[in-house]
């Protein structure tokens, strides 16, 4: 193909590897603006929820409490007590690059006979593992208030660890499974967890991050993949288009 005083000759493999790798790089790139995209309509939804006015729990009726859909993202308050006989330690989990445990105590609702699982917050690991960690738990009937999440969500498991049984109704637990753990009580478990929202207390901290963050970053990415895929046909292009030997013995 001649082009004014160059011609444009590409090879036969170089081509191949374009045409594969081209489409590859460009649909990276939409993938991330979708990630962003989600992340955004993720950010709208919390944000949307979470300046409502919280939801009763005991004035719920229907099925909405057993909808963990539904109730994703919504401000709840609750009436009831805590079962201080339990406490679950979930694993490996960090905060401000420490190694430490979210802390998740069964709450019985008063006057409903539902149980929901309550996350008070982080605490450290410590020095040893098998130091368990004092957690202070009132025994008397409290009122709450936090946002209803699922439970964490966990990667490939390798094998099944399973819970690890400790002292005083303490149960180490490597991943958050509520269907399992609802057959160790007398009553419903709710398909939700409640996250106690506020100031650090009782030895929990509480620096949750907002549902939605890394939309910045997905949009990086995605600029980082089409400008790759931009310079790849330029550098294809470049490479092969040669001036021709007319037009240089002119």
């Amino acid at each position: 193909m001649q082009i004014g005083p160059w011609r444009f000759t590409p090879k036969l493999w170089p081509t191949l590897a374009v045409l594969a790798l081209f489409p590859v790089l460009v649909s990276l790139g939409f993938w991330q603006l979708d990630r962003a995209a989600q992340k955004e309509a993720l950010q709208k939804d919390y944000e949307t929820k979470i300046n409502a006015e919280p939801l009763k729990l005991s004035d719920i009726r229907g099925t909405m409490l057993l909808d963990a859909g539904q109730m994703l993202w919504r401000r709840v308050a609750a009436e009831g007590a805590f079962m201080p006989d339990r406490q679950y330690l979930l694993d490996n989990q960090t905060m401000g690059n420490q190694a430490g445990y979210l802390v998740y105590t069964p709450f019985r609702l008063r006057d409903r006979d539902l149980v929901v699982l309550i996350n008070r917050g982080w605490i450290p690991l410590g020095p040893d593992r098998e130091r368990i960690p004092r957690l202070a738990t009132p025994e008397s009937e409290i009122s709450i208030q936090g946002v209803a999440k699922l439970p964490p969500s966990h990667g490939l498991l390798l094998g099944d660890p399973g819970p690890e049984s400790l002292e005083n109704g303490v149960v180490r637990l490597p991943y958050l499974d509520l269907e399992k753990l609802e057959k160790s009580f007398d009553a419903p478990l709710l398909p939700f967890v409640i996250r106690l929202e506020g100031e650090n207390g009782e030895g929990f901290r509480r620096e949750w991050q907002k549902p939605g963050f890394g939309r910045a970053m997905h949009l990086g990415y995605a600029f980082q993949w089409f400008a790759m895929s931009a310079a790849l046909i330029i550098i294809y292009i470049f490479v092969n288009l040669k001036r021709s030997h007319r037009d240089e013995h002119a």
